[in-house]
């Protein structure tokens, strides 16, 4: 393998703190994990639930960065700042969210819809930044397919951007239809930034696949891929190829079983039901658990129905 890092994709509700934590436990092969977004606009942040993901006892010997929402450049700023006296060396700037209510909101991805803007905001953040923090971007190729991927690369392209990790598809595609290698490679061959890809990375192959291609690729970062099949990490750091018999089972439910215990402690276990059917629409994926159905796991309303529910999954 190349020098490419590898990273865990910040998901909204997913890759929590929890999840981080038991993931490296069990498997590792993340060089670094991205929170999912905090937006800083929201008022005293350390004390709400997503202050939690920044409590660095949560990320303890874990290499983290953390993603902010936000189209404020002052709210970013005092946001930096927060991160950086908690002694995080990167925050992520979030332009890649396709979900509606933040595109409506001109944040996430719906930052690209009005490039004079977004190029006065990246300046602002940019002014006096500190040399303790460096800041990366996470961004789509654009709304929809008007839009010239050329035209949001010469702005990125003025500012000491640490990172940009492209998402090569459209807001208005949101993670349907194919990724957009040709927009990609435009990016990848004329960016002035180390640039590292996300999207659809499901299997070691597609890694493969996807580094054969571009080989000076900084990073590629997973999410649902790995939400699916914990082991990727690892199988890709290791060059190991999947199994799916019943020995992988018993490795796979040896995690979910730490996940869940991590949850129970932490949130109590009526909430912990919830967070983890949560996992099972991709769990539900990865080839270990084919023809499964999922109905014990929807029915479940407490611990004990839940646990009834998995027996069945991972044994029956």
């Amino acid at each position: 393998m190349n020098n490419c890092k590898l990273y865990l994709a910040p998901m909204e509700e997913v890759t929590t703190y929890v999840f981080r934590q038991v993931l490296d436990e069990c498997f590792g092969g993340v060089d670094k994990y991205y929170t999912p977004f905090i937006s800083p606009d929201q008022n005293k942040i350390l004390k709400t639930r997503m202050g939690r993901e920044l409590d660095p006892e949560h990320n303890k010997n874990l290499n983290t960065a953390i993603q902010v929402l936000t189209n404020n450049p002052e709210h970013f700023k005092d946001f930096s700042k927060i991160v950086s006296d908690l002694g995080y060396k990167e925050v992520n700037l979030n332009i890649g969210c396709p979900s509606g209510t933040v595109v409506k909101k001109n944040k996430g991805s719906g930052m690209l819809r009005d490039l004079y803007s977004l190029e006065r905001f990246l300046d602002e953040i940019f002014k006096n930044k500190s040399d303790d923090l460096e800041i990366s971007v996470k961004t789509r190729i654009g709304i929809d397919e008007s839009d010239d991927v050329s035209e949001i690369l010469e702005i990125y392209n003025q500012f000491p951007i640490s990172e940009l990790i492209v998402h090569p598809r459209y807001q208005k595609q949101f993670y349907n239809s194919k990724v957009d290698l040709e927009a990609f490679k435009y990016i990848y061959n004329n960016a002035k930034m180390p640039v590292g890809y996300n999207g659809d990375i499901k299997t070691k192959d597609d890694f493969v696949h996807l580094v054969n291609q571009f080989p000076k690729v900084s990073s590629v970062m997973i999410g649902r891929g790995c939400v699916t099949e914990p082991r990727l990490f690892s199988f890709i750091k290791n060059d190991i190829d999947a199994g799916y018999n019943i020995e992988d089972k018993k490795v796979i439910r040896k995690f979910h079983d730490k996940l869940l215990d991590y949850y129970v402690t932490e949130y109590g276990p009526n909430d912990s039901v919830f967070k983890m059917k949560e996992f099972w629409s991709y769990y539900i994926l990865n080839p270990l658990f084919k023809g499964k159905d999922l109905k014990p796991i929807r029915k479940a309303k407490t611990l004990s129905e839940y646990k009834s529910g998995i027996r069945e999954i991972f044994y029956e």
